[in-house]
């Protein structure tokens, strides 16, 4: 099973507060999805990838994954490290 490790974001109402959680999010498997033959919906026989869970941070999420013995295979740490900053200015605008 492979899974996605990424921060949350912040909300986008200002009195939100900031996204300061880890989230694990399990990785759907490439398979066909079918059709209900009672409701017409859209099915699938994998409900793993209705989860996401929440850590506090990284470290905590990695261990996790790895004692249930799943593969993180996009990290959103990694990103992080490449960010480019720009230190802005309120006087640059004029």
């Amino acid at each position: 099973m492979y899974i996605r490790i990424y921060k949350e974001k912040k909300s986008a109402t200002q009195s939100s507060a900031p996204g300061n959680k880890w989230i694990l999010e399990v990785i759907p498997a490439l398979e066909e999805s079918f059709t209900d033959e009672t409701m017409k919906w859209n099915a699938s026989e994998d409900s793993q990838k209705q989860i996401k869970l929440k850590f506090n941070d990284y470290d905590s999420a990695v261990k996790y994954a790895k004692s249930k013995g799943m593969k993180v295979i996009d990290s959103a740490i990694e990103g992080l490290n490449n960010i480019k900053r720009i230190k802005k200015n309120y006087l640059n605008n004029f």
